[in-house]
């Protein structure tokens, strides 16, 4: 595909604790920039960092995960997609600024917010059976959740909430239950996160970012 000379191009990080939807949230903010004609790329971080054992000091493999991060982006931009979209976690500044020289185009961050018991129901859902793991996601929950409410190192929150799978619905498809349960107001701010039209959903004022992304006003 060939991109436009001049075209602007940028990368969304959808970050959160454990449990908030990360990932799911990518994965629909990326398919409504394909249905918009919109090439994109969207990236899970969790798999770019996967390995074991972590190196001394590196207990989530940071390291690995920029190391992978940085070709992968550059392919991507290579094969002409004018957004990338990431789900996974950053906990400081300097590791936003890590992430932002391996992208090599301009981030913005998106937190979602979603009430620590909305979590660990989901948690509890997702870890049927497995006791070690489970506790551990628990603990992490809370322990990451306030990390990252200290650091503040988010241009804007949604409200992932809304989010809530309602059992019965997904019929084996781990997704649908999020997307049936998506309220009007966080799909609207959802496309407007991807500079799409609305489609008529409510969505909270926005305005445009630097890097290229429409925030939500209120939450920046």
């Amino acid at each position: 595909m060939t991109v436009a000379k001049g075209t602007f191009r940028s990368a969304l990080l959808i970050t959160g604790t454990v449990g908030a939807g990360k990932t799911s949230v990518a994965e629909m903010v990326g398919d409504l920039l394909s249905e918009a004609d919109v090439p994109n790329a969207v990236i899970d971080l969790d798999w770019l960092r996967r390995c074991w054992p972590s190196p001394a000091g590196d207990r989530f493999n940071l390291a690995m995960s920029l190391r992978n991060l940085r070709p992968m982006a550059r392919n991507y931009l290579d094969a002409g997609a004018v957004r990338i979209v990431l789900s996974g976690v950053i906990e400081t500044q300097i590791e936003r600024e890590r992430h932002l020289d391996a992208l090599g185009v301009p981030l913005s961050v998106c937190r979602l917010l979603v009430d620590l018991p909305v979590v660990r129901a989901r948690l509890a859902r997702r870890h049927v059976g497995e006791g070690a793991a489970l506790q551990w996601h628990l603990d992490r929950s809370g322990e990451l959740d306030a990390v990252l409410e200290a650091a503040r190192i988010e241009d804007f929150t949604v409200d992932a909430g809304p989010f809530e799978h309602h059992a019965g619905s997904c019929k084996g498809d781990p997704r649908c239950g999020l997307e049936r349960a998506l309220p009007d107001s966080v799909a609207g701010s959802l496309a407007v996160m991807a500079d799409l039209p609305s489609s008529g959903r409510k969505a909270a004022p926005v305005s445009v970012s630097p890097t290229g992304w429409r925030l939500n006003s209120g939450d920046a």
